[in-house]
């Protein structure tokens, strides 16, 4: 969920108090708090059907110099929204979706604020995780905007993608409410170097879990938490630059929120997550005998809001 994002969250709880009840503190002994555990990965089964409601934004720049002649200075917004009904056509073997079939309500595709959308209400767009998502429409490939507004938004995984997140965000014991424990720093060191491909140690991230309790949502409980990571990698190379540009600045910031329901079948799902990176670095390069100095600075922010609603 979260390191996924990567490649893919804030809450705060509030408490309602009679003014009857505040007496009964008095007279009536505390009882403790429950504890339970807190599992994130919830198995997908082939069939499984929700409507999904999800808005993206994805904001990416680029500065680049040499000797400090500006090369290249852009910055690309994306935005899209998703309406539609999902129906699970393949799981992988860690019981995620891997392959579904999306029939569209709304679809709103944003380049720079210009509308940029080849699909309508209606259609049926067939989608498949693996290295790179694929979706197609009427069996033709959507264009690469598409594909990743809509990969980042449905979160397809692949045979060999497992999934971390009790690895990396699991408590390893029983919770009770407002309990917070620290992220496992050595997986999700392993999951941000393959995010990121940098060779990221635990020394480099923290990370806090917080369990806000649970509330009722069709009438069944849903776990309520929230994360938070960060990662300094000074010192990295920066991702896409030459070999030896190594990063003054590479800081990575994740924030998530989400409901676990008991139960996906019965109950609603919501995710709220932001990433938020920024590395800086520079190089020389020596071409034919001149030596240029490289600079770089990378930007990116990306956030989105799921909300899963199973069909029965």
């Amino acid at each position: 969920m979260v390191i996924a994002s990567c490649r893919a969250i804030r809450f705060s709880a509030r408490v309602k108090t009679l003014p009857l009840l505040a007496l009964a503190i008095f007279v009536v002994p505390l009882l403790p708090a429950q504890e339970q555990d807190v599992v994130f990965h919830r198995a997908m089964k082939v069939g499984y059907k929700f409507d999904i409601e999800g808005q993206l934004t994805d904001e990416q720049s680029q500065k680049i110099e040499a000797n400090g002649v500006t090369m290249r200075d852009n910055t690309t917004k994306t935005e899209a929204t998703l309406k539609g009904r999902v129906e699970v056509t393949g799981v992988s073997k860690h019981e995620m979706p891997q392959r579904v079939r999306v029939t569209v309500k709304e679809w709103t595709l944003k380049l720079g604020g210009r509308s940029q959308s080849e699909i309508k209400p209606g259609d049926v767009i067939e989608g498949e995780g693996g290295k790179t998502s694929e979706f197609k429409l009427n069996g033709v490939k959507l264009s690469k905007d598409q594909t990743r507004a809509l990969g980042r938004l449905l979160s397809l995984k692949s045979d060999d993608e497992p999934d971390t997140d009790d690895l990396v965000l699991g408590a390893g014991r029983k919770v009770k409410a407002r309990d917070a424990w620290p992220i496992n720093l050595v997986p999700a060191a392993k999951d941000l170097s393959e995010a990121f491909h940098a060779a990221i140690t635990p020394s480099m991230v923290k990370g806090l879990v917080k369990f806000n309790g649970s509330k009722d949502i069709a009438a069944e409980p849903c776990q309520q938490l929230e994360a938070h990571l960060t990662l300094n990698g000074a010192g990295l190379d920066v991702p896409g630059a030459p070999t030896g540009t190594k990063a003054r600045t590479f800081m990575v910031t994740v924030d998530m929120k989400t409901d676990l329901p008991a139960d996906i079948t019965k109950q609603p799902r919501t995710l709220e997550d932001e990433i938020s990176s920024q590395v800086v670095g520079e190089s020389e390069i020596n071409r034919d005998g001149k030596v240029a100095v490289m600079r770089f600075n990378l930007g990116s922010r990306v956030a989105k809001r799921c909300t899963m609603n199973p069909v029965p």
